[in-house]
């Protein structure tokens, strides 16, 4: 089960995009969503410390107004200090993202397409490199993100040769983005204690557990949107109605 809040998304690409232009500036919000999802399950998934990064990171992306620092997180995250802090259920999800690829990889191809349509808003753009890592990519994209919504106009004309490599770029993260494809749910509690769990995606078997009488009387979960790591984790920066028909992030 793919994440609903991306299936969402994508619905609404599907219907806004009837022309080129329009269907370039979806998939733009549609890249947003996806750094910013990845950068808040992160950041959800850092064990405490002594240091407090976990709040640290918080403290940074409640504030930020732009993309750039959403994706600065995630390449803090894995080549920062926080990487210690990192659980070792996400040593796949590690891997994924850190480990440096050539070209014929998922990874580089969805990289090399965002670099083209980068340099055809921006021909200056530095080049990437043989190998590159999937934090690349959410580097990439903010930079796309700033050249066009952020601080320049784009054209009718630009947009129609940059959207199929946009469009193969964004698809290509939702089909290969292993934190989309973890156990995610909407947890709320009930008047009587015991918890409603609203699937969300991946495996949602792994919280049936809090809809047992004798686990709900032990656990204590604040409504909103969860992560299973290990356990639950509350994604802060992510929010929902307890219906899964609508989603927003800080």
């Amino acid at each position: 089960m793919k994440f609903i809040p991306i299936q969402k998304m994508m619905e609404r690409v599907e219907n806004n995009g009837d022309t080129d232009y329009a269907l370039f500036h979806e998939l733009l919000l549609a890249g947003e969503l996806i750094t910013k999802v990845t950068a808040a399950a992160l950041v959800a998934s850092i064990e405490d410390d002594q240091e407090n990064r976990r709040y640290q990171c918080l403290h940074t992306l409640v504030r930020t107004d732009g993309i750039g620092e959403w994706a600065a997180i995630i390449e803090k995250i894995f080549h920062g200090s926080v990487s210690q802090c990192i659980p070792v259920e996400l040593a796949e999800v590690r891997n994924v993202f850190t480990q440096r690829v050539r070209k014929g990889s998922w990874q580089y191809e969805a990289i090399s397409d965002l670099q083209r349509v980068l340099r055809t808003v921006y021909p200056e753009v530095d080049s990437i490199a043989n190998k590159v890592s999937l934090c690349t990519w959410f580097k990439k994209f903010s930079e796309l993100r700033n050249k066009t919504r952020g601080h320049g106009a784009i054209t009718h004309e630009t947009c129609a040769r940059s959207v199929p490599f946009l469009h193969d770029s964004i698809w290509s993260l939702i089909d290969h983005n292993p934190i989309l494809y973890k156990s995610w749910a909407y947890i709320h509690r009930h008047l009587s204690g015991k918890y409603r769990v609203v699937p969300l995606g991946g495996n949602s078997c792994q919280f049936s557990e809090l809809t047992t009488a004798a686990t709900a009387h032990k656990a204590n979960y604040a409504d909103g949107i969860y992560l299973w790591v290990g356990r639950p984790r509350y994604v802060a920066l992510l929010y929902g109605t307890p219906d899964a028909t609508d989603f927003f992030c800080s």
